[in-house]
């Protein structure tokens, strides 16, 4: 099977309690896609905060794109994959993309349909340690995958 996959690259600082995405990508023939907001991470969990989320309901701001397909798509996305910092075995590690007409998939889920033009999409992230979190400095990056339909 032919297709392209994206790769957006956070890089994520605890800057107590902050974490502060910054996104690159790689181009694609089937969709290409810009961010439009990179988001904050943030701590999460009292007292004693056990994972990072970027939910505005609990001080985050989700990522903000904008996808661009050249012909009908199926999207899906990997959970997020720690590339630095103090390891954490996670209990809970998933991406979470929502379509601005409802539509959402998230990691492990079936792949959503796009179509052709442009979608603006928001992404969330959850990456639960299952206890109190360490200081560090982390690197997170998630993939996403755009097949043809």
């Amino acid at each position: 099977m032919n297709y392209q996959k994206f790769l957006l690259f956070l890089t994520l600082i605890l800057t107590n309690p902050y974490l502060i995405p910054t996104a690159k990508a790689e181009s694609s023939q089937i969709c290409t896609f810009t961010t439009t907001e990179p988001g904050d991470l943030v701590r999460s969990g009292q007292p004693r905060p056990t994972k990072f989320v970027t939910f505005a309901d609990a001080g985050g701001t989700p990522v903000q794109m904008e996808i661009t397909c050249q012909e009908p798509a199926r999207l899906s996305v990997s959970a997020p994959i720690q590339l630095s910092g103090p390891e954490l075995n996670l209990v809970v590690s998933e991406t979470i993309i929502t379509t601005t007409t409802g539509a959402t998939t998230k990691t492990g889920d079936t792949p959503l349909l796009l179509p052709v033009g442009t979608t603006g999409v928001t992404v969330n992230m959850v990456i639960d340690r299952g206890q109190r979190l360490r200081a560090g400095s982390y690197r997170f990056t998630f993939k996403l995958n755009f097949m043809p339909q």
